[in-house]
């Protein structure tokens, strides 16, 4: 099943995707990482957290050294405006007017007077079966001038294996108490949301 979707599929860049899965030359030619020093420019980053692509944006704001402003909303990999799901939608036609009008005709109008990073921070609820029936994802709006963030936080969570609960912890020492024991998975709270969706 999988191999006949990989045949049939309307993706012509997909076979050349796969015949290239580790960081050759291919994509070498064309990322920006290989030296970020090369943008002049001023950059408007927008990213989604649902977005196959969830890291860019953050590795640009930490990268880049050129005047950039970056925002990263619920969406996936789509035009952040209105009918986006999962929303908030913003609006994102005057958010690139205003830039391309600051930065293309040197227009004074609060451009770069915005926070450096917009972010939304989605609360947590119960998954959907189909991400599609969220239209608007809880959370709010915050502002940070830096990457990586000095609000920053860590949190510690091991598996319990009594209670088969995430508990939090303070110490990677693992108790002497086997009913107290833990297992610890360490991972990109993005890992997997769109499980090969974009294939």
């Amino acid at each position: 099943m999988w191999k006949h979707r990989l045949h049939h599929s309307s993706y012509p860049w997909m076979n050349t995707w796969l015949s290239h899965q580790t960081r050759d030359d291919y994509w070498k030619h064309a990322s920006i990482c290989e030296d970020f020093s090369q943008i002049k420019c001023p950059v408007l980053l927008i990213g989604g957290w649902a977005d196959l692509y969830t890291n860019p944006v953050f590795r640009m704001a930490e990268s880049l050294t050129c005047p950039l402003k970056a925002i990263v909303g619920p969406w996936s990999h789509c035009w952040p405006g209105h009918g986006v799901t999962p929303g908030p939608a913003i609006d994102h036609l005057e958010v690139f007017r205003q830039w391309f009008d600051c930065h293309l005709k040197g227009k004074t109008n609060g451009a770069m007077q915005q926070p450096n990073l917009r972010i939304y921070m989605k609360q947590g609820v119960k998954m959907p079966q189909n991400l599609s029936d969220v239209k608007d994802w809880p959370g709010e709006w915050i502002c940070e001038e830096q990457w990586p963030s000095t609000n920053n936080v860590c949190h510690l969570y091991s598996l319990c294996q009594k209670s088969e609960k995430l508990v939090q912890t303070t110490s990677t020492q693992e108790s002497r108490d086997p009913s107290q024991r833990t297992r610890s998975i360490q991972s990109d709270p993005a890992c997997g949301i769109n499980g090969g969706y974009n294939m």
